[in-house]
């Protein structure tokens, strides 16, 4: 995940995979993200990425997908249904993402995730996508990391207040 377009010669926009073992060979595996990717969770056979992306290309698709994805670890990497739609303005970004159980928490800097407004912190279904009700609006700032459990949300970054209490630059809420 980065800031690049190839790797070892090959054709390889902002994602690539290689092999643990010899980290020279590349593998097929190649989502094709349209701009930078900052971070990937991965789950099972599923990788979840975030970054200033607004598609990822699979096979001879190039699909909308903003700031947030979910591609398949097998072979080239199939990009799911799974499209949360992050949305915000010039540099909006999704940095950190976490799965805990059946959801997906994130940051980052954005303003709206699929059509509800959410301020650099949201979480949305792991099944299909949809907002979940949680809110934790980071106010003044980015969210640069977020881990959750089963009881507690722990958010830590640039903002100055979380839902307008004002614990600059750590948070920690109810899921």
């Amino acid at each position: 995940a980065g800031y690049f377009t190839s790797v070892n010669g090959s054709t390889r926009n902002h994602l690539a995979a290689i092999t643990a073992s010899s980290p020279d060979t590349l593998l097929s595996w190649n989502p094709d993200a349209n701009d930078t990717v900052l971070h990937i969770h991965i789950t099972n056979s599923t990788a979840y990425i975030g970054g200033a992306f607004t598609r990822m290309k699979w096979s001879t698709l190039n699909l909308e997908r903003n700031r947030l994805a979910a591609v398949t670890l097998a072979g080239a990497g199939t990009v799911t249904d799974w499209d949360p739609n992050v949305e915000g303005g010039f540099g909006a970004n999704v940095e950190p993402v976490f799965y805990n159980g059946s959801h997906v928490y994130f940051g980052g800097e954005f303003t709206s995730v699929g059509g509800e407004p959410r301020l650099n912190a949201a979480s949305v279904s792991l099944i299909d996508g949809s907002v979940r009700s949680w809110t934790a609006d980071a106010a003044g700032g980015l969210v640069h990391g977020i881990w959750a459990t089963l009881t507690r949300v722990y958010m830590g970054g640039e903002f100055t207040t979380v839902n307008g209490a004002s614990p600059p630059h750590f948070a920690i809420t109810s899921p």
